[in-house]
């Protein structure tokens, strides 16, 4: 071989190395970018909270997380798990006021953010149900009103007058019975309202009949504008460790949703306990009602208890 062709074959494959070493590059970046969180604010890459599990193909169970104004305790918890074999997606809310022992105290489940992060609040709802957490998204006050008011309000019927006032938490409550539109600051005001006569219970029950409404109502082609906004207020205000990954995946997700027939309801069986006693309001998963609510999970979330 000659001079001159042994150059070319050498330039040829250096060329090929530097072709393949910038479109592994890229493929990496672009593996990186689709594998860090979607709305990262507080979230870092890689940082896996070790009572968390990978989903599969099947199905997934999500925590959602409403945190309360200073963002120390948690405001409202809800587990959705999406069957997709099934073609269903169940939601279980857990109430704030449930009582949780951490260290040997007594105390309610929404406190256990502030005590120990996600970790120990995962670990604690791992324990009253028996099912593993894939996805979480903490949302900040104030994210569902700018979503609802982006989408142009919900339709939906108020069961009864509803009127509360708390300076401390900047919270004035002020709906009327019926069927209405309501905008964001009167969804809020909804989802917030507490002066039920079984209190939490009631509330959360409440939480998942207006959020099942909107996802009836605004999945929808004709919203499809509105992503970008959307976008916008979710990375101010949400917290996830969901990825572009995770949303390609579960694409399959978006036709279930939009049926409202195939959306599903659960409360967490329970009991309230003697205030007067105790001097403290506690929700009790306790004895009989622990080995109920860890059986629903076995038989609609994916759950272990045997």
């Amino acid at each position: 071989m000659s001079k001159l062709k042994k150059r070319r074959v050498i330039l040829i494959v250096i060329m090929v190395i530097l072709i393949g070493a910038a479109v592994g590059t890229v493929v990496y970046k672009i593996d990186e970018m689709v594998s860090a969180p979607l709305f990262d604010s507080g979230v870092k890459q890689n940082s896996a909270i070790s009572n968390m599990t990978k989903a599969d193909d099947k199905s997934f169970n999500a925590l959602l997380i409403g945190t309360d104004a200073a963002g120390e305790n948690t405001d409202a918890l809800m587990i959705v798990h999406v069957d997709k074999q099934d073609k269903k997606i169940r939601m279980l809310s857990i109430p704030r006021d449930t009582r949780v022992t951490v260290n040997g105290r007594k105390f309610k489940i929404n406190a256990c953010y502030h005590l120990g992060g996600l970790e120990m609040l995962i670990e604690k709802i791992r324990e009253l149900t028996e099912i593993d957490i894939n996805y979480y998204a903490m949302i900040e006050p104030g994210t569902l009103g700018e979503i609802v008011d982006c989408l142009g309000g919900v339709e939906y019927d108020v069961e009864q007058d509803m009127r509360y006032s708390d300076p401390v938490q900047d919270l004035y409550i002020n709906l009327k019975k019926g069927k209405q539109i309501l905008d964001g600051d009167k969804a809020e005001q909804y989802c917030r309202y507490r002066s039920y006569v079984m209190g939490d219970i009631t509330r959360t029950q409440s939480q998942q009949k207006f959020f099942k409404a909107l996802f009836e109502q605004k999945l929808n082609i004709k919203y499809a504008t509105k992503i970008n906004d959307i976008y916008d207020i979710m990375c101010d205000k949400v917290k996830t460790n969901v990825t572009m990954k995770d949303i390609i995946f579960n694409m399959s997700v978006l036709q279930i949703i939009t049926s409202g027939d195939q959306i599903e309801c659960y409360d967490a069986p329970g009991t309230y306990n003697d205030m007067e006693k105790d001097g403290v309001s506690y929700y009790l998963i306790e004895d009989e009602h622990a080995v109920e609510l860890k059986k629903l999970c076995a038989e609609l979330f994916g759950g272990s208890y045997v």
